[in-house]
């Protein structure tokens, strides 16, 4: 209870207030500091523990606590010691290359290794895309298996096939394999110790894929090509997961052939050491063809078609330039023939598929960022198949009809 106000005795100290107790009238007075910057507990000169310090300063780096003290001209002392609370709370992924110490200079000795999953399956049953590249070319191999599990055993076959190579003037001995520790890793560093490789294996750390980085990047790379490919085919979704394998093997296969700035020889040239500039039989992924049914040729009847309906894939190894790889529409699975007529179109216009019946599906990949195709991108491939004029083939009508 305030019952007097009186004015201030001493200059530096002001009688705010006289409180009545049991025991008497209390004088209560408040300190009027003469600088407005002063405090308690950290006033110019004062000497603080530099660990004290950085706590009443939450926890900032120690360059900075240096700077502020230095500031207000407090002397900091002793030294700042390892602070729990920093760490546990600001630890983060320690700083790594994106290239290997060395890049190779022999075709084959050091191979990049990495797998990923698609929720598509293909028609041949496939979920998994395994990519190889090689360090020295930049070539890749791409590798397609159900499970897992299976991914050890088509290594071992390739790593063979590129060390018993007949056609070209060297044979690739594979001598390092960089991966990550996954178990398929694991198991397939086991198949090579039994089967006496010799193989080192160079493991990157738990959540560090740019200790990976060349393979990681390649496969954003054929990701984003394969999604391209499928989007100007037109394919509704039942087709678009059933060839997602075979449009990523073509897009493998462009890989090695393309040059860019940075890669002045195609990486086949580079790995195989030839000189090889033609390209020969080139249409887009999933153009419509009309292929002769070879198998019923002995026992089709006068009145039965010739032909079928197939879908362009690429082309299949091994084999002379006029051979193609297609899918049978009716069956679903892949044909090689070199009996074609080909009709220039994609089948999404070979369909009259409209920009509403185009199914994207959305959860292609599950490896990579989930990356959505948008409404854009479809007006553009309408674009693109509205543009090109339609080529005269003969008999088309009647192939179609049928």
């Amino acid at each position: 209870q305030v019952t007097q106000r009186t004015q201030p005795v001493v200059k530096s100290l002001v009688f705010d207030r006289i409180m009545k107790t049991a025991n008497g009238m209390v004088v209560g007075i408040e300190m009027v500091p003469k600088e407005e910057h002063a405090n308690a507990s950290m006033s110019r000169g004062k000497r603080i523990d530099t660990n004290h310090f950085h706590r009443t300063m939450g926890h900032i780096h120690l360059d900075s606590l240096k700077k502020t003290a230095a500031f207000y001209g407090i002397t900091l002392t002793g030294t700042l010691d390892k602070c729990y609370e920093c760490a546990i709370s600001k630890i983060r992924q320690k700083n790594v290359g994106k290239e290997a110490t060395s890049r190779s200079t022999i075709a084959g000795e050091r191979l990049f290794i990495d797998i990923s999953s698609v929720k598509a399956e293909s028609y041949g049953g496939s979920k998994f895309w395994v990519l190889v590249i090689d360090d020295y070319s930049d070539k890749c191999w791409s590798i397609f298996v159900k499970r897992k599990s299976q991914m050890p055993e088509k290594v071992i076959e390739l790593i063979k096939k590129l060390k018993d190579q007949n056609n070209y003037k060297i044979n690739h001995i594979v001598r390092i394999i960089r991966c990550d520790d996954a178990g398929e890793n694991k198991a397939l560093e086991k198949s090579c110790i039994d089967h006496g490789l010799g193989i080192k294996f160079e493991y990157t750390g738990p959540g560090t894929p740019q200790l990976n980085g060349r393979v990681e990047r390649k496969y954003a790379t054929l990701y984003a090509r394969v999604r391209t490919m499928l989007n100007a085919a037109g394919l509704p979704k039942d087709l678009r997961d059933g060839v997602w394998t075979e449009a990523a093997k073509t897009a493998s296969d462009i890989e090695n052939m393309i040059v860019t700035e940075n890669k002045t020889i195609s990486a086949d040239n580079k790995f195989y050491n030839k000189l090889e500039t033609k390209l020969t039989a080139l249409k887009p992924f999933c153009e419509v063809a009309i292929v002769e049914q070879n198998a019923k040729r002995g026992m089709r009847s006068k009145l039965e078609d010739r032909g079928r309906a197939c879908l362009f894939l690429g082309k299949p190894d091994n084999h002379p330039t006029d051979v193609f790889r297609f899918l049978d529409l009716e069956t679903k699975r892949v044909i090689l023939s070199r009996d074609v007529v080909w009709l220039g179109k994609s089948y999404g216009k070979w369909k009259g598929i409209t920009q509403q019946q185009i199914t994207i599906n959305k959860n292609a990949d599950d490896d990579t960022d989930d990356e959505e195709e948008t409404i854009q991108q479809i007006r553009q491939i309408q674009n693109r198949q509205n543009a090109n004029a339609e080529d005269e083939v003969p008999d088309s009508t009647e192939y179609n009809n049928k």
